[in-house]
């Protein structure tokens, strides 16, 4: 394979125009940079909080020329958004086909900011824009950037009023929304064979490319799905969360992390030994030095290298702020069933009904069978033990996360979620960015609900001792800004299980 690192920028101009438009759409593009991109032409992708008042106007202006578009124009806003995801109806090039839930969603991303990019610089009076990233981290920048906020008026092309309560008005992300820790304390880009794909940074491997599949890395897990579900309204929803400018800065910092992953070394690195991940082409949009449309692809193998093969650079990437670098296996955020076909199930605990999650802690108390406590005490015994929630159904993004404990007494508050020292009774965090786009877009969870679970065997021993007469809680604890209570749209689930797995532990 020839080394793409070595790409020429002219070449890769002509090349990457694999398909051709009809009617005003270039069937290739030109062979000559357009003026302000040379070759020599490396971009710096700055962080909003660095941008002079002058550059957020230009900023502005290029996504109100972009908004003015019909949505028709695969340069407008409307249709770049339709990329990633759309309700609106028709079938046009490319809509619907953001990568999720699996290895391809960090290369696609990049991919499409990569062309979004320089549609926005094409679109700006300067031709000198380049879009910005959003730092957040856990001890600053968590209320989204003041230019996406304030004015809070329709002059403000970066501000919209679809976002959740309180958001617009400068509240703070959780912590456990924007933290990196346990993303960066993993080495592998791939997870090892039978292990959960959130045990690796960049997510399961799919067959071939899939909208919203079901094997998420864990920085998609967090801070990205968070981040998205947070925020809410538009964000809050895989198929309306481009309209929001907000989306373009948060993903910027989503590709930063992945830079700022790579440089740590110690054997992290891309999936370049997978053929399907560097040779699989997806289609997006470039314009023209005559300002027109044309339809072009990219290839994983092609964006390995951003200042060789992208011509963009970050001015810093994210400082590691973790104690240590590890893996907190009770802290995976829980995730759909992954593990091959089991040999034996046996049903350990289970709730006499369902469960209702809104703006207050519920407790939920499931009936032990006789062969928990014993299970419990032994540690797994051999066996995988999980909670499953089956039959989740929500009508739209909740707006809040649910963390998760086994074990809690009645009325017993957790204290406030630390990464680095989470409460012994901690399972993981519920979060719905992912469970939206498979019950739009899943027709087995359309119809049944969608059903997650999480190992809990290493907590099985603390858990043994929580066991009250025949009873075991699993408390569920909202989460939502600065520690301000937030209005929940109700989460219904059907069924709430502890159960025991006849398969080897992954």
């Amino acid at each position: 394979m020839a080394d793409t690192r070595k790409m020429e920028r002219r070449d890769f101009l002509k090349t990457a125009a694999a398909v051709a438009l009809s009617g005003s759409v270039l069937s290739e593009l030109e062979a000559q940079p357009r003026p302000w991109e040379t070759e020599q032409t490396v971009w710096v992708r700055r962080s909003i909080n660095s941008f002079t008042s002058a550059e957020i106007d230009e900023l502005r202006k290029a996504v109100t020329a972009m908004q003015s578009r019909p949505s028709t124009n695969p340069l407008s806003w409307a249709y770049q958004a339709a990329i990633h995801g759309t309700y609106a109806s028709g079938s046009y090039t490319a809509w619907n086909t953001c990568q999720h839930g699996s290895y391809f969603f960090l290369s696609w991303h990049r991919m499409y900011l990569y062309y979004f990019d320089r549609i926005l610089r094409a679109a700006s009076s300067s031709q000198k824009l380049v879009q910005p990233y959003w730092p957040y981290e856990p001890n600053a920048n968590r209320a989204i950037p003041t230019p996406y906020r304030n004015p809070a008026s329709t002059s403000n092309s970066l501000y919209v009023s679809q976002r959740g309560p309180g958001i617009n008005d400068g509240a703070e992300l959780p912590v456990s929304s924007v933290d990196h820790c346990t993303a960066y304390s993993l080495i592998p880009f791939l997870p090892a064979t039978g292990q959960p794909p959130s045990s690796s940074f960049g997510g399961g491997i799919v067959s071939v490319p899939t909208h919203f599949a079901s094997v998420y890395g864990q920085l998609e897990l967090v801070p990205h799905n968070r981040v998205h579900s947070s925020v809410g309204g538009w964000m809050g929803d895989p198929n309306t969360a481009a309209q929001d400018p907000l989306f373009w800065t948060h993903h910027c910092n989503v590709d930063r992390l992945w830079e700022g992953w790579l440089a740590l070394g110690g054997g992290r690195a891309n999936p370049t030994g997978n053929s399907t991940w560097m040779n699989t082409a997806f289609t997006f949009f470039d314009v023209s030095s005559t300002g027109t449309p044309v339809q072009v692809t990219l290839k994983g193998a092609q964006i390995l290298d951003i200042v060789a093969q992208l011509n963009y650079r970050y001015d810093a990437l994210p400082v590691y702020q973790c104690t240590s670098l590890r893996i907190v296996r009770r802290q995976l955020v829980l995730s759909a069933p992954h593990l091959p076909p089991l040999s034996a199930v046996e049903p350990m605990a289970v709730a006499a009904q369902g469960a209702t999650l809104g703006s207050a802690p519920v407790s939920v108390e499931l009936a032990v069978s006789g062969g928990l406590r014993e299970a419990l005490s032994a540690g797994g015994a051999g066996r995988r033990i999980e909670l499953r929630l089956e039959g989740i159904r929500v009508d739209r993004n909740p707006g809040v996360a649910y963390h998760i404990y086994l074990g809690l007494a009645p009325g017993e508050a957790p204290r406030t979620l630390d990464p680095e020292n989470p409460h012994p009774a901690y399972i993981g965090t519920l979060d719905f960015f992912e469970i939206i786009s498979k019950l739009r877009h899943d027709r087995a969870a359309a119809a049944n609900g969608y059903t997650v679970a999480a190992d809990i065997t290493d907590l099985t021993r603390t858990a043994g001792a929580r066991v009250t007469g025949s009873h075991l809680m699993v408390t569920f604890v909202p989460e939502g800004l600065g520690g301000r209570p937030r209005a929940a749209a109700p989460t219904r689930i059907r069924r709430v299980l502890v159960r025991a797995v006849a398969a080897p532990r992954a």
